[in-house]
């Protein structure tokens, strides 16, 4: 089974990076979220420390951000992922720091998921105008509980993106979206809980 990964529900859980500048957004996360090549220039972008915007309740999650599809995830998170998929994805370290009172909270990891596979059937997605090819032409948006997969696409895989794409150019549809296995949520439930919302897909 596939399961497209989503942010916390409860706002009062939902924790953020604060960008540097305003352009940050497109000059970093953007490329990172679109699968871009992690170039020396783009990595020398990466903020240590990253200031944080913690959580109104409770700890701070064990993965959470959801900046433009990427997600930052704790040593737990890691080892869970790379336990199925070794040496596929690429974790950059990061010390997080409270925009608050600039407390330090430890260190993290900016996940960059290293798979991209286009595996959303078209003809049995339902879409936001509707379902099959004709309505995915007038809107490419999914509707988040009835995404189709091509099983075929995904099998053995544990965690990808749905396509790969340019800044501020035209990428694949479904480029922001990220999915994983179902031996990946069996693994990142148990350790995240409600802070990582999991839509089973078709």
């Amino acid at each position: 089974m596939t399961y497209l990964l989503d942010g916390p529900y409860d706002h009062k859980r939902f924790a953020g990076a604060v960008d540097p500048y305003p352009e940050f957004l497109w000059e970093y996360w953007s490329p990172m979220g679109l699968g871009q090549p992690l170039t020396p220039d783009l990595l020398a972008l990466t903020p240590n420390p990253l200031i944080i915007v913690p959580p109104k309740v409770g700890p701070l999650p064990e993965v959470f951000g959801d900046k433009l599809g990427v997600f930052i995830v704790s040593q737990r998170v890691r080892e869970a992922i790379e336990s199925l998929e070794p040496s596929v994805h690429t974790f950059i370290p990061v010390n997080l720091m409270s925009q608050k009172d600039n407390q330090p909270l430890g260190q993290a990891f900016i996940l960059y998921i290293g798979t991209s596979i286009d595996a959303i059937d078209r003809e049995k997605t339902l879409f936001l105008g509707g379902a099959g090819l004709e309505d995915f032409a007038k809107d490419n948006t999914p509707r988040r509980h009835a995404i189709a997969i091509q099983s075929g696409l995904v099998e053995g895989k544990h965690l990808w993106r749905g396509g790969r794409g340019e800044v501020r150019k035209e990428c694949d549809p479904f480029a922001w979206h990220r999915f994983c296995s179902d031996e990946l949520k069996s693994k990142l439930e148990e350790i995240v809980g409600a802070d990582l919302v999991f839509h089973h897909c078709k």
